[in-house]
């Protein structure tokens, strides 16, 4: 069963209550004049299905950052490691074999090749923050997913999901729609 939400009344700065009215908390109304916000309870499942739908295609949006990110982290990751590990060893082995292709000048230039694809490798992952990138995509997917289940199983407050989605949605905005 849903729970009534209540309309709290919002006092204007510098208006005095008369004597005659009874002291209460602050911003609340007095019980007898309690009254419940219709209109937000009839479309609160309509409002919460919405929200869960929004949720849903944000977190599909936000996996396609994920595995992307994935990919290059893997490829410039693996470029730089075999690039290094292979220009090493041909490097070891032609000092002490000798040149492989022709001359020593072409064998050092084959080596230089090999390592410079590693250094841009390592050099384009670090500028282009894709580490980074991808710890923030994926705290973001884990934040989307907390707040789905929040609304659709443990059936937390509409508007606090809501505030929630807000706030992630300003901090996340590169890997949202």
């Amino acid at each position: 069963m849903i729970e009534p939400v209540f309309v709290h009344e919002r006092r204007t700065p510098g208006k005095r209550r008369s004597a005659s009215v009874p002291a209460r908390r602050p911003g609340l109304l007095p019980a007898r004049a309690l009254r419940y916000d219709a209109t937000f309870m009839a479309g609160d499942d309509e409002q919460v299905r919405a929200l869960a739908q929004r949720l849903e295609s944000e977190l599909n949006c936000v996996h396609g950052h994920v595995q992307r990110l994935r990919r290059q982290n893997t490829v410039f990751g693996y470029t730089s490691l075999v690039s290094g590990a292979t220009s090493s060893l041909l490097a070891g082995g032609v000092a002490t074999t000798g040149p492989v292709v022709g001359t020593w000048s072409m064998t050092c230039g084959i080596v230089a090749v090999i390592a410079a694809c590693g250094t841009i490798a390592s050099g384009l992952q670090a500028q282009l923050a894709v580490a980074d990138k991808l710890a923030r995509a994926t705290a973001c997917a884990g934040k989307l997913d907390a707040l789905r289940v929040a609304l659709t199983i443990s059936r937390r407050d509409l508007r606090e999901v809501a505030g929630e989605y807000e706030r992630l949605v300003e901090v996340n905005r590169e890997f949202l729609r």
